[in-house]
């Protein structure tokens, strides 16, 4: 008899097919469904569900970003130009590397802050390939150079495709993650300044001129609490790790009551991260108090809203810190099993994962690690599905199904992952578990209010010098944030886009608006997972507003009528608009109707940014009508 397990490897087969072969044939389905006892016609209603099993791939296929900051940044044109040029382009959402958008995806590589020009002298995308970043420690050659000059580089995903050669016979390499100078990079640390890398300031360096002419910064640890050593960590070596303290929180978990734990988790005011701020005591004491088991952990990285990319920045950067948070939330519920649900783009992120989770069990942190608690971890890919990113979309995912909700209660601390009890958290959350075992409430109380406490991992993209990934104090003014950590605006600005394609487009005023879940609520946005978009004057709102909405009508799974006809009508809507100056006002009411009547978030919340931009740039719309 098929197992819920056996049948839970279906999407990890057909991920296996596809990027071997480039398609899924009928032979594969059959050999898939021999493999798993399963009807081919199952298999193949599964595996036609999702995008990425559909296509069939070849050399000329080429993905374009359509994300919020690529399309600022001319990605629909270089689509067009691309297939002037005979490729066979096609349209994706969101490599997470915003920070160096416009991005094109090879078969082989990432194109970052694509042009043009470039395109237009292009027979092979592939001939402009990365240097590679080896899955292990770097070890320098024996070279008769005396003094080689360390370079701590940073090989988070904005930093890690470019074409930059680093003579290992004059320079000392060594890895760091992300240092929050994304929309600079690649950068990397020269005698404790962060600097762009790039050959004219390594030829300088190999020469001995002096590079206080190029700009610098300073990578900062104030206010940081989940990112506060990501220059000191390499994301693939656990040595790292345990040399700032890592897994000392797991081995004083070990040591505590889990009650002690749950209430560190509620004074350290831990809420979901990834969007809903569910707080996380609540569900660790609702998954610890159930007796049906195996109980589940499972950690979210599926991060499918364009122009969100922090959480994947952050298991690029520390894939440590995720895997300890899991382990200490699984030894409070009493779970013997977690997985880590990864968007399958996220190729870096994956492969450290991987890498952390068997260095974890070499130094003896994952396994038996006491009489009566063993625990492991297994990565799962998720398919390229906003909906899946949903918690219990993603439950159906893992088990291997169609990524569609399910109706609730039960809810998922009841019967979650095959039938069991499953904690599901975000990994920022996670990690900002094992945190406040370390360093105590006391840490997260320095920062925020009493509703919003501690610090909070951002996706600053946009109109902005420094798009980036951060950790931000809440109650810092938006403001603060553009100038501080984002250098200010690159162009005139008009508004935001704050918490992600479902938060609120915000005009200019929002500049004195506090980063609390509480502030950011009342003006119709929401913090959401923590992406904050700076809209310049040049792109229109209702541009804007429709292309979200041709996201979510994209996205949708179809489950229900309001979500699958509703974002379509409203996509057609705006559409018409635009190109013919026409303006159904009924549009109001058909997101009503979204809003109220979809079973899961991705409908309930997908109007937000349309019935926010009505309110804020009522004139935009306005000025677009022909009379």
């Amino acid at each position: 008899m098929l197992s819920y397990y056996d049948k839970s490897k279906l999407i990890e087969l057909l991920f296996d097919v596809i990027e071997t072969k480039g398609e899924i044939t009928k032979d594969d389905i059959i050999s898939i469904s021999e493999q798993l006892c399963m009807p081919p016609n199952e298999v193949w209603a599964i595996a036609s569900f999702y995008n990425e099993f559909r296509d069939k791939k070849n050399s000329k296929t080429v993905y374009v970003c359509f994300g919020t900051s690529c399309i600022e940044r001319g990605s629909k044109e270089i689509f067009h130009a691309l297939k002037e040029y005979g490729f066979d382009v096609r349209k994706s959402y969101c490599f997470k590397k915003c920070a160096q958008s416009p991005v094109i995806k090879t078969k082989s590589k990432y194109i970052l802050k694509s042009d043009i020009s470039k395109i237009e002298k292009a027979t092979n995308l592939d001939n402009y390939l990365p240097e590679k970043v080896e899955q292990e420690k770097i070890e320098n050659q024996n070279v008769s150079y005396k003094t080689k000059i360390k370079i701590k580089r940073c090989i988070a995903g904005n930093c890690l495709h470019h074409n930059i050669n680093i003579d290992k016979n004059y320079f000392d390499l060594e890895n760091c993650g992300c240092l929050g100078f994304c929309g600079y990079g690649p950068v990397g640390i020269i005698n404790q300044r962060v600097y762009n890398i790039n050959s004219q300031l390594l030829e300088d360096l190999k020469n001995s001129s002096d590079i206080q002419k190029y700009q610098s910064f300073t990578f900062n640890r104030d206010n940081k609490i989940i990112t506060k050593y990501h220059d000191l960590i390499d994301p693939l070596d656990i040595n790292t790790y345990l040399n700032v303290g890592g897994f000392e929180a797991l081995k004083r978990a070990m040591n505590m009551e889990k009650e002690e734990i749950i209430r560190i988790a509620k004074e350290a005011g831990i809420r979901g991260k990834g969007g809903a701020a569910f707080p996380l005591h609540i569900k660790l004491k609702g998954v610890s108090e159930q007796h049906v088991y195996p109980k589940y952990v499972v950690a979210n990285l599926e991060e499918g809203e364009v122009s969100s990319y922090c959480n994947i920045i952050l298991a690029e950067s520390n894939p440590f810190i995720i895997i300890e948070g899991m382990t200490i939330a699984a030894y409070v519920v009493g779970a013997s099993y977690g997985y880590i649900f990864v968007n399958y783009k996220a190729t870096e992120a994956i492969e450290r994962l991987k890498n952390a989770i068997q260095q974890a069990k070499r130094h003896g942190f994952l396994g038996k690690l006491t009489p009566e608690f063993e625990f492991d971890i297994e990565i799962r890919r998720s398919p390229s599905a906003y909906i899946a990113g949903e918690e219990t979309a993603m439950l159906e995912v893992i088990e291997g199904k169609k990524a569609m909700p399910r109706n609730r209660p039960p809810f998922p601390f009841q019967q979650g992952l095959f039938g069991k009890p499953t904690l599901i958290n975000n990994v920022e959350t996670l990690a900002a578990l094992a945190c406040a075992v370390l360093y105590g409430p006391e840490e997260f109380k320095k920062f925020g209010t009493s509703s919003s406490v501690g610090t909070k991992m951002i996706s600053l993209s946009g109109n902005v010098n420094n798009p980036c990934v951060t950790e931000v104090p809440y109650n810092i003014k938006i403001g603060e944030i553009i100038q501080k950590y984002g250098m200010g605006f690159r162009d005139t600005n008009k508004g935001f886009l704050i918490g992600g394609p479902s938060g609120g487009v915000l005009d200019n005023r929002a500049i004195e608006l506090k980063y609390t879940y509480e502030d950011i609520q009342e003006t119709g946005a929401m913090l959401g997972s923590g992406a904050i978009f700076a809209i310049p004057s040049s792109m229109s709102i209702p541009e804007l507003v429709k292309d979200l909405m041709e996201f979510f009508a994209d996205e949708s799974c179809g489950q229900c009528i309001p979500c699958r006809v509703g974002t379509v009508k409203i996509k057609e809507i705006l559409q018409k608009l635009i190109d013919e100056g026409k303006f159904d006002e009924k549009i109001e009411e058909i997101s009503n109707t979204v809003i109220y009547g979809s079973l899961c978030g991705l409908g309930q919340a997908a109007p937000i940014p349309l019935l926010t931009a009505l309110k804020n740039f009522k004139n935009e719309f306005l000025q677009l009508q022909k009379v």
